[in-house]
């Protein structure tokens, strides 16, 4: 009965959303009713945070790791136009709106399992934000200024980490309210959500480790010695304990993955890159058939950067498959796909249980961190629970032996690695390839390790993308905006 409740609820709430960019009538404002309460905003405000993430950032940071080839994006190809929706409907007039209004509405209320929740969801998506634009609006966003300051991005990620402290203790507080029905996440499991809140703190320590080693090294330490301490209790650590988005098979009114649109419906832009399946198939790799469907029985992608015009071959190219979009797996029956192929119930994985551990894997190897394993075991644990990702799924099982196998050889090749920069390269490269369909994580370790070493655009009239450009027309629109920095210039925590 809950998920029927819940499958209704996401229905009525994201009928307004589609994969196409300019899904938001300007004129009329449906994530922000007048009357709404906490109880209709929070399930709003989670499902706008990922569609946000998952549509056009998503995509963009994709095609720049090579996930996938995407023609408008293609090459670094993006200006100052391709993310204005998402930056001023989908986050800043919506899902940020209706947090600050469930912040505000819950402390009024006494409902501070709301409050904690609402400030775990701000933290993300402030950080994604932070990670793709560097400066940006946060003290005077979503507020009465009708020209926000744009504040320095490390001083967002200093005060990124305090609200994530206070939304643990907003979600510690006395509280009868039931959130079942309510959270689309964790059901209203509010230790899910504090083991959520403690791991972003660790992705985020990670994240500074090139421009503030000693407080993520130490950031790092006191999160695992405090789970060790608190087995279960403190960081995600298991599968079932994943932050994510589950999208759902609900075709009227539209709530299927946006990966899964693009390519089974859509069938316009997007390709498999030839470098990603050509890596995974010389490896061996047994997720193949779960990450890519051959719709003619053989693989069809396109290189990055190739300048030929984009053929009409949406019939034959080969599609993302049931990992990460909800497709289909690749039982070698090669049909052509449709919206009718496969249910779409993709799913956005935000901070998983294989991520802590390429975390734990990283800060080992490069800040040489007391955390719950050498690196070598947890580089291990983490491809281990990367297959176990994949076997959540509606589809058979990866056989045991090819999992060992895999694993196996991926330890041989680290212990062939004779440099921390080698073995950090191998950790970087497995982990790019569990994270298929978040390509904004790859692309925030693309930056800041500089691995996987993946080839430049054949061709390309751009400067690399190492931060996404600013919307024209907020830079038209807020005096207190600041010139277009060139899509060449790190983020403050890129000083690879």
């Amino acid at each position: 009965m809950k998920s029927k409740i819940i499958i209704l609820m996401l229905a009525l709430i994201l009928g307004t959303f589609t994969s196409c960019e300019k899904f938001l009538d300007i004129n009329k404002d449906p994530n922000n009713p007048t009357d709404a309460t906490i109880v209709n905003l929070l399930p709003t405000a989670q499902i706008g945070v990922a569609f946000a993430f998952s549509n056009v950032p998503c995509r963009v940071s994709e095609d720049a790791v090579q996930h996938l080839v995407i023609g408008r994006y293609d090459g670094w190809a993006v200006d100052g136009s391709d993310l204005s929706n998402e930056w001023r409907f989908s986050l800043y007039a919506g899902a940020l709106k209706d947090i600050e209004d469930i912040i505000d509405k819950g402390v009024a209320s006494d409902n501070y399992y709301y409050v904690g929740i609402a400030k775990l969801l701000k933290a993300y998506s402030y950080s994604l934000m932070v990670d793709i634009w560097d400066d940006i609006p946060y003290s005077q966003a979503c507020s009465t200024y009708e020209y926000p300051e744009f504040d320095d991005a490390a001083a967002i990620y200093d005060n990124i980490f305090l609200l994530i402290d206070d939304a643990i203790l907003d979600l510690g507080k006395e509280n009868s309210v039931s959130l079942q029905g309510v959270d689309l996440i964790y059901n209203g499991d509010v230790a899910a959500w504090i083991r959520m809140g403690n791991t972003l703190k660790l992705k985020l320590y990670n994240q500074i480790r090139l421009v503030d080693p000693n407080k993520a090294k130490l950031g790092i330490e006191a999160l695992v010695a405090d789970e060790a301490n608190h087995p279960g209790e403190v960081l995600i650590t298991s599968e079932d304990q994943d932050f994510k988005f589950k999208y759902v098979n609900n075709a009227n009114p539209e709530n299927r993955h946006p990966g899964f649109q693009s390519d089974y419906m859509v069938k316009g832009e997007s390709y498999i890159s030839n470098y990603f399946y050509n890596l995974l198939t010389g490896l061996n790799d047994p997720r193949v058939p779960y990450y890519f469907y051959l719709q003619d029985g053989t693989f069809s992608g396109r290189d990055y950067g190739d300048p030929t015009p984009i053929a009409n071959d949406g019939d034959i190219r080969s599609v993302q498959g049931i990992y990460p979009v909800g497709g289909k797996y690749d039982d070698g029956s090669a049909q052509t796909v449709s919206g009718s192929s496969a249910s779409g119930a993709g799913e956005l994985r935000m901070i998983t249980n294989f991520m802590r551990l390429y975390i734990e894997a990283e800060a080992a190897l490069t800040l040489n961190a007391a955390v719950s394993g050498t690196a070598e075991e947890l580089f291990e644990s983490a491809v281990r629970a990367s297959f176990q990702e994949v076997n959540l799924l509606d589809a058979p099982d990866i056989p045991e032996f090819d999992i060992e196998d895999y694993i196996q050889n991926r330890l041989i090749d680290y212990n062939d690695s004779t440099t921390t920069e080698s073995k950090l390269d191998l950790i970087i490269q497995q982990k790019w390839i569990a994270l298929f369909g978040n390509g904004l994580e790859a692309y925030n370790d693309y930056r800041r390790t500089g691995f996987p070493l993946i080839p430049p655009p054949i061709q390309t009239n751009e400067l690399p993308l190492l931060r996404f450009p600013y919307p024209n027309d907020e830079l038209d629109a807020n005096s207190n905006a600041p010139a277009q920095p060139n899509r060449n210039v790190p983020v403050f925590w890129d000083i690879n």
